[in-house]
């Protein structure tokens, strides 16, 4: 079924514009008796989009992703300073397109993979926290990638040191980098780069 079909020249071709004179004066466009079938033809199919197209629940459900995404790209400063430029210069604003966006998008899709990550550290930390006192994020990593038992790990920073460094250490890296390797390897090579610290 097709939604949202009127006859836009025939209604279009019996817009005038119109007045009132008197106690209620008027003035604006309005559409001939003989456009009252086209105009309610438009309102009616308006109404049809409206109720199956715009709001169906897969649309509505999709709108809302795309604004969380487009939300959480721009909380990135880096890409909402070029964002910001793009607006303001006309000729970085032809650069703009939504292959710019897409690219964020995969960007903040890899940095939730590296959230991820680091939730998996957090629990390792707080799990042996009770029984270590300050284990350190490379012994904490090096436990984690290698399944050692819990004995190995001793001495130790804060969470709070560990979460800088490993904030620090994502700061460093190319996002792209990491795109065309499966989680466990990006995994690998993060605890890594985070080892050589």
């Amino acid at each position: 079924m097709l939604y949202g079909v009127y006859n836009i020249d025939h209604l279009i071709s019996t817009i005038r514009l119109g007045y009132q004179i008197g106690d209620d004066p008027w003035f604006g466009l309005a559409v001939t008796e003989k456009g009252l079938g086209a105009f309610e033809n438009f309102v009616h199919s308006r109404y049809q989009l409206y109720l199956h197209v715009y709001s169906y629940k897969t649309v509505v459900g999709f709108k809302s992703l795309l604004e969380q995404a487009i939300t959480e790209l721009l909380s990135n400063d880096v890409f909402k300073k070029a964002f910001n430029d793009a607006l303001s210069d006309i000729s970085l604003f032809t650069t703009l397109t939504d292959a710019t966006l897409w690219e964020g998008f995969k960007g903040v899709i890899m940095r939730k993979d590296y959230k991820n990550i680091f939730d998996r550290f957090h629990r390792i930390y707080k799990k042996y926290q009770a029984k270590y006192k300050n284990p350190d994020s490379n012994q904490i990593c090096c436990m984690w990638s290698t399944k050692n038992p819990p004995d190995e790990i001793y001495e130790c920073s804060q969470i709070s040191d560990i979460e800088k460094e490993f904030k620090i250490c994502l700061s460093e890296l190319d996002v792209y980098e990491l795109y065309d390797m499966k989680l466990d390897e990006a995994t690998e090579y993060i605890i890594k780069k985070i080892g050589n610290r």
